[in-house]
């Protein structure tokens, strides 16, 4: 019972490198805020004397703060956005301003975007035409013509 009384900043250091450590197992960056919380806390132990209940309190308010925190400076530095479309990729496309590559003729067309080729449907269009996705309509993109082709 005595060990709980005396808890002081190296203990805290110490289990804030365990968590670092499980964080090499573990995906999603969960174990990252734990420890960087636990780090706050040694660091806070050094500085002011505080009972082991207090330290506890302040592990369990800092996890949510970092946590909270690090997932949104991360989501912003990465660029990372979340979906609603999920397996639906044809419908983040929608916005999208692409420059055809081939003429759309009797309203059909194929367009290259990244790594794979879309069916495009829209009125006819020569090559060179810059386009708008509108829509989805099943696995094609739906185009309406923004200009003239570049001649």
């Amino acid at each position: 019972m005595d060990i709980f009384m005396t808890i002081t900043g190296w203990h805290w250091f110490g289990f804030a490198l365990i968590l670092f450590g499980l964080e090499l197992f573990a995906p999603a960056a969960f174990f990252l805020w734990l420890g960087v919380a636990a780090l706050f806390v040694a660091i806070t132990t050094f500085a002011l004397i505080l009972l082991v209940p207090l330290q506890f309190v302040l592990f369990a308010i800092l996890s949510l703060v970092v946590m909270w925190g690090g997932r949104r400076f991360y989501n912003q530095a990465s660029g990372c956005q979340k979906s609603n479309h999920l397996n639906q990729r044809g419908l983040e496309m929608v916005g999208l301003v692409l420059t055809l590559e081939r003429p759309i003729i009797n309203g059909q067309s194929r367009i290259t975007i990244g790594d794979s080729t879309w069916k495009i449907l829209g009125a006819d269009a020569a090559a060179g035409t810059e386009v708008k996705v509108t829509a989805v309509r099943g696995n094609a993109l739906v185009v309406e013509a923004l200009s003239h082709p570049l001649e």
